[in-house]
């Protein structure tokens, strides 16, 4: 009898749901925001605000195709995770510093953080990284 252990498959599906729930949500935002700044076509937007608001909607997409390709066992799929969420993660601690603090802002900073986490895992922990080819 042998006692070697397998290792099973990491189950993603949780956190695909969250990255595509946080895509869904910054395609909102940045939405929201790029017609509140084509509305106000009188003042000057700053260049950083419009500039946050192309990030956010560029790394919406980076989300949904890092839900994908998690989905599929793709080994870039943790790292596209990892890069956008940590990239959304700055903008939402610039965005709390620069205007203040809301709740939406708030549970934001704990999906980027579970996902970061999680995205970590299959990056380095040796059963969850042999899986992504």
């Amino acid at each position: 009898m042998s006692t070697v252990a397998e290792a099973k498959k990491p189950r993603v599906v949780g956190i695909a749901i969250l990255c595509v729930i946080a895509g869904v949500l910054n395609v909102q935002r940045g939405l929201e925001v790029l017609s509140v700044v084509s509305a106000v076509v009188v003042l000057d937007v700053p260049v950083l605000v419009r500039l946050t608001t192309y990030l956010t909607l560029l790394l919406a997409a980076f989300d949904i195709v890092a839900a994908v390709l998690l989905m599929l066992y793709k080994q870039s799929g943790p790292q596209l995770a990892a890069f956008a969420f940590f990239l959304g993660l700055l903008i939402n601690v610039y965005n709390i510093v620069s205007t203040g603090n809301t709740l939406t802002q708030d549970i934001g900073i704990v999906v980027q953080l579970i996902v970061l986490y999680y995205a970590y895992i299959y990056m380095t922990r040796d059963p969850q990284r042999t899986f992504f080819s």
